[in-house]
């Protein structure tokens, strides 16, 4: 169950390598992200599941977290934008987790499943 960003970048190709070498691979991705895209090619299966933003909100979200840790600023602008973007960041991967959780379709596809 990967998040957007860094997690996915670093998971992919673990990922694609199981599946190369045969491992049932099933990943677990929001219907809005920006580098987990359902529609590429691959050797695992993908379950895509319904989240309540927008692509664009996503892409804003991401942009003010890497502004507020990388972009050169006052120490009390560090501080105070560092929290409010990681608040923020935190909300979207809450709110992933709930729509994951609470889509009784899909738990019960992993369920059967014994994933």
């Amino acid at each position: 169950v990967p998040q957007d960003g860094s997690h996915w970048l670093s998971m992919r190709p673990v990922v694609e390598k199981l599946g190369q070498k045969g491992h049932e691979v099933v990943v677990l991705v929001p219907s809005t992200s920006l580098y987990m895209k359902s529609e590429e090619p691959q050797n695992y299966t993908v379950q895509a599941y319904p989240i309540p933003y927008r692509e664009e909100y996503l892409g804003e979200v991401l942009k003010a977290f890497v502004h507020a840790h990388f972009i050169e600023q006052s120490v009390w602008n560090v501080v105070l934008t560092s929290y409010q973007s990681t608040i923020e960041i935190s909300s979207v991967f809450f709110t992933n987790c709930k729509s994951l959780l609470q889509n009784e379709e899909l738990m019960q596809y992993l369920k059967e499943s014994k994933f």
